[in-house]
């Protein structure tokens, strides 16, 4: 079975600060992103704390150091467990990918990339990864453990299968936050949507699930591996693409919040693309909203990537200061 390390350009530095006690494993071991603290927040709770505090008395963590409990959530490599970290008891989310699966698609580069950009950020709105171990079989992902569901899931139970304008602005708002934070980092998530989006305390939005990020110098890239509904045209047109991807991605969650629909939805993936190449997007008048919503939408959701609002201005728009 295969093993895969992860850089983490600050480790040697970390590894310096952190205590001398080592969980000594011939099969599992860990490598621990950096306890950045390049924002400060007053939103992280005891658990956060706590969890923050065991990854830095250990280099390295085993499945012995757990308690698992209940299952959460299930994907196409693996399955999401809540689990409790004997040392600290404090609870987290466990997600275990099984190498199996991760080779037959060929996703080991994917998601060594996941782990190498997620366990660096540390962002009020975006959801925490304390660290990861690995054995023969299996990787394991320790994160923060949000109490709230993904936000379809969430949408899906409202009775009328959508968000209130007050309440959809606040998500784009705190969405806009995210992106500013990893955009200032030279990061692209390029795969933002409800699905990826959870709730933690207080209604706080975190952005979660970084498998598809990308980190590069220039935030110049191109190319795609599949074809996904959120995705901006340029990425479907296979041209050079930047940060401006996730401003479309912002739009098109916007849209979604508050009509309960999907903008581009289609019968199949040939006609999805047609639909985003031409920016076929209609309002629906069952579903009716206000003219900034509107206003707000159709200028993220745009062709040209040099005409979409920046986030500063998404910010500054009307519909997010008339809800804040």
């Amino acid at each position: 079975m295969w093993y895969f390390n992860v850089k983490t350009t600050d480790l040697l530095e970390e590894t310096k600060r952190m205590s001398s006690a080592v969980l000594k494993s011939s099969t599992e071991r860990m490598e621990r992103a950096p306890d950045t603290k390049d924002h400060d927040s007053g939103e992280n709770d005891e658990n956060n704390r706590n969890a923050e505090n065991s990854s830095q008395e250990k280099k390295q963590w085993a499945l012995s150091d757990f308690s698992m409990g209940k299952k959460i959530a299930k994907g196409s490599f693996g399955i999401v467990y809540s689990a409790k970290e004997k040392h600290q008891d404090v609870v987290v989310a466990m997600k275990i990918l099984f190498k199996t699966e991760i080779a037959k698609t060929e996703m080991k580069q994917q998601v060594r990339k996941e782990i190498e950009i997620h366990t660096h950020l540390n962002h009020p709105n975006i959801l925490r990864m304390y660290g990861w171990f690995q054995d023969e079989k299996r990787i394991f992902m320790v994160m923060e453990l949000a109490p709230g569901r993904d936000l379809l899931t969430i949408m899906n139970n409202i009775p009328i299968k959508r968000f209130s304008e007050p309440v959809a602005a606040s998500y784009v708002s705190q969405l806009t936050e995210a992106m500013k934070y990893i955009h200032k980092k030279r990061i692209i998530h390029r795969d933002v949507k409800l699905e990826n989006i959870v709730l933690g305390k207080d209604n706080v939005l975190k952005l979660t699930d970084f498998g598809w990020a990308i980190h590069t110098p220039t935030c110049k890239s191109f190319g795609i591996s599949k074809v996904r509904g959120n995705m901006a045209p340029e990425m479907l047109l296979n041209k050079p693409y930047d940060h401006a991807v996730d401003i479309w991605a912002i739009g098109v969650v916007g849209f979604h919040l508050i009509t309960g629909m999907f903008p581009f939805f289609a019968r199949d993936k040939e006609h999805v693309v047609k639909k985003i190449t031409n920016v076929e997007i209609e309002f629906p008048d069952q579903r009716p909203c206000s003219d900034d919503a509107r206003d707000l939408i159709s200028k993220l959701i745009v062709f040209d990537p040099a005409k979409r609002l920046t986030l500063g201005q998404i910010s500054k728009h009307e519909w997010i200061l008339k809800n804040r």
